[in-house]
């Protein structure tokens, strides 16, 4: 099998300078060591030290993309001074007037042909435009990275395998053009171009000579600090690890790595008690990190008196752990399964929350020591309830087993509940339908449509209306509407709503034709007349049994647990697990029906809530026990 080799394109971004001239009217020269030559212009230096390392390597550069700045694009020219007079003359070149850009141009044409420069110039703006003005910056970044992007897409399409490599020479132009060069090779990294070599080139006006230094570890810097960003946000760390790869590091700066990593990868997997390990983990190698540079004075001056690589990376560390101290310390302190779960609705790790939420508050409700809930003290049957455990609970916490599993083997009891929670199903949605109807005709607020949905909710012990929220937005989108048809076109935090509304009128093909008014007439026409029951209830995420009437029956009522807190507020945080529960289900396990909660942000406000429940009746019951 012939090998595939893989084509490899360099090109080159920079800011061109303008080119230096003497006092007798010549070109100012610098000698660069490193290429064994003079120099004529700024940026000559660095593309020929490219040049020359490719060259080595039997590669070119392919590209050159050059901004050339509105003095750049003017005549080059030089002061004369004589008899005490200065004069600003044109430079000749071969008899002619030159712009400082051929100039540059003309200097590199023995490595560098006419077709490999991409010259995007500064447009010229009126009398009173400052050449690269920093208002501008964003637009000219924007302007060059999207030149740069449309021939790199042009290469790609010729060659999918082709591999492009940036490369910049960041020395010429306005002293801030080195924000642009950045900005431009940080918008083309994100687009999967590898960056190659960074240059600046340093003169020394007293020896007329210059060194070319490679910045990429300058560069890089910026890579570390959106790697901390990162973990700090998403609890990921693979920018961290690839910025001290290969590098030279304490073996505490190895470790905390190694936990952050471990804490990583817990976090995508989600193992609740793999996850608490990693967070052990984490907070020790945090702990013995900070401990060996806290006491240490001076320690910032210690890394530029010593040299030392090793010191260098690990204070390069310690200026980033404040940022992860605030916004891990819900669990680097005294960490539980509330804290836990709070950490990851703070970091939109939705799915992650749902998880530790559904498998660790049931052992949190039945904590033998600080629960809401406890087992009987009838000997017989708390021996009963072990047995049953030990026979049947083997795969679960004995939390989720018995808020979840445990209870329905009397089949009487369970038919008996069923029969009534079919019952009150029937009865709740009749209610709703007769309510809902009512709202309508009095044009009622969301405010009052709210009031009025949650007395019908409470009215039932037995049955639960899953999203009230729903149904309260539904009527201030048809407020809106009231005020204003034209809101009917551009619904915005409605779209949602008015997609699912205009699924049960039935005719969105025909939608679009209609007149704003017709449009308000013809839906809330519908809404008032035409919805029927069972799509009402669908709105409202469904009628089901409340988490807490199964509870009650299953284990209260049969007389192996009672409470040790507010029923009233444990019923409240039952009913909310069970919807939480339902909607996690809803997300994992392929259900068709849709969940109760139309955005993630409705869903983790939800879950807060209820969280902040929770703790609440902790601080209550924690009190009485006292």
């Amino acid at each position: 099998m012939e090998e595939h080799y893989t084509v490899t394109k360099n090109i080159m971004v920079m800011v061109l300078s303008d080119v230096k001239t003497e006092k007798n009217g010549e070109v100012r020269t610098s000698e660069y060591p490193q290429i064994h030559r003079e120099v004529k212009t700024t940026n000559e230096s660095a593309v020929r030290l490219l040049y020359q390392d490719l060259r080595e390597k039997g590669q070119e550069i392919n590209r050159i993309y050059a901004f050339a700045t509105q003095t750049v694009q003017g005549k080059l020219m030089y002061m004369q001074e004589k008899d005490g007079q200065k004069q600003l003359l044109p430079y000749q070149y071969e008899n002619h007037d030159i712009t400082h850009l051929d100039y540059t141009k003309m200097c590199m044409k023995d490595i560098l042909s006419e077709d490999a420069w991409c010259i995007i110039p500064e447009p010229h703006l009126g009398e009173d435009n400052v050449s690269l003005a920093m208002n501008r910056t964003l637009s000219y970044t924007l302007r060059i990275a999207g030149q740069i992007q449309d021939d790199i897409d042009a290469m790609r399409r010729e060659n999918p395998d082709v591999k492009i490599v940036l490369h910049a020479d960041c020395t010429g132009g306005p002293r801030h053009a080195i924000m642009m060069l950045i900005n431009i090779i940080r918008l083309l990294q994100y687009n999967d171009v590898e960056i190659g070599s960074l240059f600046y080139s340093n003169w020394i006006s007293s020896k007329r000579a210059g060194k070319i230094e490679q910045i990429n570890d300058v560069y890089r810097f910026y890579n570390l600090i959106a790697g901390a960003e990162e973990f700090v946000n998403f609890g990921s760390v693979k920018d961290l690890q690839g910025y001290f790869q290969n590098r030279n590091i304490s073996a505490e700066l190895d470790d905390l790595l190694l936990a952050m990593g471990e804490f990583a990868d817990e976090v995508k997997l989600c193992r609740r008690w793999r996850f608490v390990d990693a967070i052990d983990h984490l907070r020790k190698a945090i702990k013995t990190f900070e401990g060996k540079w806290e006491n240490v004075e001076h320690r910032l001056d210690t890394v530029i008196e010593s040299n030392d690589d090793v010191r260098l990376n690990d204070m390069l560390m310690f200026q980033l752990l404040p940022q992860i101290h605030k916004d891990y310390s819900d669990l680097l302190g005294e960490h539980d399964s509330l804290s836990l779960i709070k950490w990851c609705l703070n970091q939109g790790l939705l799915q992650q929350a749902l998880t530790l939420y559904t498998e660790s508050i049931p052992d949190f409700l039945f904590d033998r020591n600080n629960g809401f809930i406890a087992m009987t003290e009838d000997k017989d049957r708390r021996a009963f309830l072990e047995k049953q455990y030990k026979d049947h609970g083997k795969d679960y916490t004995r939390g989720f087993y018995f808020l979840i599993h445990y209870g329905y083997g009397d089949k009487t009891v369970k038919q008996k509940n069923d029969s009534a929670v079919q019952s009150a199903v029937e009865k709740q949605k009749k209610a709703l339908r007769r309510l809902f109807s009512s709202l309508m005709e009095k044009h009622a607020t969301g405010k009052q449509a709210k009031e009025a949905l949650q007395e019908l909710d409470s009215s039932s012990e037995i049955v639960h209306i899953q999203s009230i929220d729903t149904l309260v937005s539904l009527f201030d989108w048809i407020g809106n509407l009231w005020d204003d048809p034209e809101k009917i076109n551009t619904p915005g935090k409605y779209r949602i709503l008015q997609k699912r509304i205009l699924k049960l009128y039935g005719t969105p093909d025909k939608w679009p034709d209609m007149d704003v008014f017709k449009k308000r007439k013809a839906i809330i026409s519908f809404l008032k007349s035409n919805i029927k029951r069972e799509d009402i209830a669908r709105l409202a995420g469904g009628i089901g049994e409340r988490g807490s009437f199964n509870v009650k029956w299953r284990l209260i009522d049969s007389g192996a647990f009672v409470l040790h807190t507010d029923p009233e507020k444990f019923n409240h945080i039952i009913d909310a697990y069970a919807v939480i529960k339902d909607e996690r289900n809803h997300a994992n396990h392929a259900k068709e029906q849709q969940g109760v909660f139309d955005t993630a942000e409705s869903l983790i406000d939800y879950m807060q809530e209820n969280i902040r429940d929770i703790e609440t009746l902790c601080a209550k019951t924690g009190k009485e026990r006292k």
